[in-house]
């Protein structure tokens, strides 16, 4: 403070003595304002000073950064800045090689404090904040300046990457498919990102702008997977004229080309013109003598749409001379000995296709198994893919495939269906098993394995219904499978459940209606039964199902003449032969209440027909009944 107070009395005397020293001697005088500028050039030479100071630690710097030593050039950077505080230039320089150091938050904070100094903002700059806010998490302020960097120039491809890597982290797919497809013409459809953005688009539905890139990608790589993958697109949504001309792009070049000629009947059979199809299949296959199995398929698939079943098989049997092919035409075949009766031929050629592919086909398999009542051997089967699909991994061949994150999920996704599947048919198998036991001879063992079954079925079904709540079929089977074992109030809340879920569902409707209905226990569930039953009477009219539970739920009501109205319009619906055990009880029981006795007899011995062990028909076929 003393040294203060004297350097300004001593301005004031210097300043004294120097008006008072012009009345007593002619000197050169000098104004305050004078004094003043002197001292502002004074300033002004310092000021110059310090950036003739900035400049050569700059110059310096730069010298240094050549030679690699990059610590001390970061040195003198930071030198310059001092000298130059002012200098958004510097100042971003500075933060710049800090970031190379690995230090983001030091560097952050270096070019926070540089964006607030003057000067325009440029590209380098807007990047170096947008990289720093990246490296430091901050997802909102990284997301800002990457787009004010890209505003600026678009054809940085290095900036796009950058952002594209940040947008991928945080799954904003819509705003990375935007940015891969300004970044892919720029490194000439790289694959890597060429893939993923295929990928995207593919999630994404975007079929059109698939397309698109397709031909991009051919045009960059030469490669007719992507002209094949943009035919599969383009017959995919109906755009067959555009397939049409893509074939005969491929024509061209070879009127013998499989890939122009499967594309155009592709696209001849999806418009409906399967005979056109197939006389051209036929043309190029036997009188050009392709040598395409592909072809020969193809062929064999049209005829089967065409009813041309002997042709089919022949055809089918050339095809299983194909490594390629064998094992879809054996299933194939095994489908049309199953439509034929022919079981031995069906399950003999499932079991050569499942040997060959038993991925695809093993499944199957264990179908045709409990089909024909091997349902150990099913279950076998069922248990192995349990195992194998709840605990199932990408094996790194697979990984390696896959080449981006989101085909791995993919994989992943598609492991969990075929898991979810393998139980819905499993669950299928256990009620199959049970129904049958249930139709059969009905002693204490073999209820109990229907119920054992059932109980079985049910542990899967709610484990579906777990996994998707909105898996109406499960819910549906479960609802039916807690009716059939007695437990009425779940099966009752099941089905109100499912109707919340989908309100249309007539099967649900009429299945809880006759339940409430059959149940009978009070006349307010009667009516509400015969409401919901109306309601999926009013969806399939003349199905005979539900107008058998309509006939019941008036029988219930005492309406019995109604009742068998109904019942002998069914009769008109139905064949002669028509066995479904339940309508002759409902028929024989309203028949019965009209007094109706010879039609209620012939109603009971149909009963016998179908079921010799049913207690209540012989009882009312015994004589003196």
């Amino acid at each position: 403070m003393r040294n203060k107070t004297w350097k300004i009395i001593g301005l004031f005397l210097l300043l004294s003595g120097i008006i008072a020293c012009s009345s007593s001697k002619p000197v050169q005088k000098q104004t305050v304002q004078e004094i003043i500028n002197q001292k502002i050039n004074s300033a002004e030479e310092k000021k110059q000073a310090n950036l003739d100071i900035s400049h050569e630690a700059f110059l310096r710097a730069l010298m240094l950064e050549q030679k690699g030593e990059h610590s001390m050039a970061l040195e003198f950077l930071a030198h310059a800045s001092k000298a130059d505080p002012k200098n958004r230039y510097l100042a971003f320089q500075v933060a710049m090689k800090v970031a190379e150091t690995g230090d983001y938050k030091m560097a952050l904070a270096i070019a926070e404090n540089a964006k607030k100094l003057p000067g325009p903002e440029k590209k380098s700059q807007l990047s170096l904040l947008a990289s720093m806010y990246m490296q430091n998490r901050m997802v909102d302020s990284a997301k800002v300046y990457f787009k004010k960097t890209i505003e600026q120039d678009e054809r940085d491809y290095l900036v796009l990457y950058e952002y594209s890597i940040l947008l991928e982290t945080i799954k904003k797919y819509d705003e990375l498919i935007r940015i891969y497809d300004i970044l892919l013409p720029q490194i000439n459809y790289g694959k890597s990102i060429l893939n993923k953005q295929i990928d995207l688009l593919t999630a994404a539905g975007k079929d059109s702008a698939l397309i698109d890139l397709m031909e991009e990608a051919y045009n960059a790589h030469g490669e007719t997977d992507y002209l094949r993958t943009k035919a599969d697109l383009l017959i995919k949504n109906k755009r067959y004229d555009e397939a049409l001309e893509l074939a005969d792009r491929f024509l061209t070049v070879s009127k013998k080309d499989t890939t122009g000629i499967l594309i155009r009947s592709r696209a001849l059979v999806l418009q409906g013109q399967l005979n056109e199809a197939l006389d051209y299949l036929k043309i190029a296959y036997f009188k050009e003598k392709i040598p395409s199995a592909m072809m020969l398929n193809f062929i064999a698939l049209i005829e089967l749409d065409l009813k041309m079943v002997d042709s089919a098989k022949v055809h089918l049997k050339m095809l299983t001379e194909n490594k390629t092919f064998a094992a879809p035409a054996h299933a194939d075949l095994s489908s049309l000995a199953r439509a034929d009766g022919d079981t031995l031929t069906a399950i003999a050629e499932i079991e050569k296709a499942a040997a060959l592919d038993p991925e695809n086909y093993i499944a199957n398999k264990a179908y045709l198994y409990y089909l024909y009542g091997r349902f150990d051997d099913a279950y076998v089967i069922y248990d192995s893919l349990l195992g194998y699909w709840s605990s199932w991994q990408p094996t790194p061949e697979l990984l390696k495939k896959a080449k981006t994150s989101t085909a791995v999920a993919k994989m992943k996704i598609n492991a969990n269906k075929k898991h979810q599947l393998v139980q819905t048919m499993y669950a299928n198998a256990l009620l199959y098993e049970a129904y049958l036991l249930e139709k059969g001879k009905k002693d204490s063992l073999t209820i109990q394995k229907a119920r054992n079954s059932r109980t079985q079925a049910g542990l899967f079904l709610e484990s579906l219904i777990i996994a998707d709540s909105n898996n109406v079929t499960a819910l549906f089977d479960l609802a039916a499978n807690y009716e059939r074992v007695g437990m009425y109030e779940k099966s009752i809340e099941a089905f109100n459940s499912l109707l919340k879920k989908d309100p249309k569902n007539h099967q649900a409707l009429n299945y809880l209606g006759y339940t409430l209905v059959d149940l009978n226990r009070s006349v307010k569930e009667v009516e509400l039964g015969a409401s919901l039953i109306d309601s999926a009477l009013k969806y399939l009219p003349k199905d005979p199902a539900y107008l058998d539970s309509k006939a019941w739920a008036l029988y219930r009501q005492g309406n019995f003449k109604e009742a068998f109205r109904i019942m002998e319009l069914i009769l008109s619906i139905e064949s002669k032969d028509f066995d479904d055990l339940v309508f002759w009880e409902h028929f024989a029981a309203i028949a019965k209440k009209l007094g109706l006795e010879q039609k209620a007899l012939n109603a009971y011995n149909k009963i016998l027909q179908i079921d010799p062990n049913h207690v209540e028909a012989q009882k009312n076929t015994k004589p003196n009944q």
